[in-house]
């Protein structure tokens, strides 16, 4: 009879272990520092869902009145919504990505939903807004 999935839990266990344990870490570094946000905030998301499927069981137990759907799917939803302030909000300033963007032009592809826009336009917009007359 041959294994559907060889590296289940149960077999292994410390390979799951560490793997969370170097998942959890590098997504709390990348958070802190605001490295990569746009994909740290969709792998994040991602793998909260995973440990909501997995390890939480969809919010398991299911039994008549329980309500507690699990911790794991509403840090997905707090990294949806980490992305929506991204992309509304633009680039933050006091991040890794912030500098990182004004030394390697392409980087905001890895940090910002969209285009930011350059510091030369934001002046032109500022300045077209002073000048009109109210």
């Amino acid at each position: 009879m041959s294994k559907i999935h060889p590296h289940k839990p149960e077999e292994n266990p410390d390979f799951f272990v560490y793997f969370t344990a170097t998942a959890e870490t590098l997504i709390a570094l990348a958070l802190i520092v605001g490295f990569a946000r746009k994909y740290t905030y969709v792998a994040a998301g991602l793998f909260s869902l995973i440990v909501w499927a997995t390890a939480e069981g969809f919010g398991g137990p299911y039994t008549v009145g329980a309500s507690d759907i699990g911790t794991a799917v509403i840090y997905a939803v707090v990294f949806a919504n980490l992305l929506a302030m991204n992309y509304y909000a633009g680039p933050a300033r006091f991040s890794l990505d912030y500098y990182l963007e004004k030394r390697y032009s392409w980087w905001w592809h890895v940090a910002e939903v969209r285009r930011p826009a350059s510091d030369s336009e934001l002046a032109t917009s500022s300045a077209t807004l002073v000048s009109q007359p109210a």
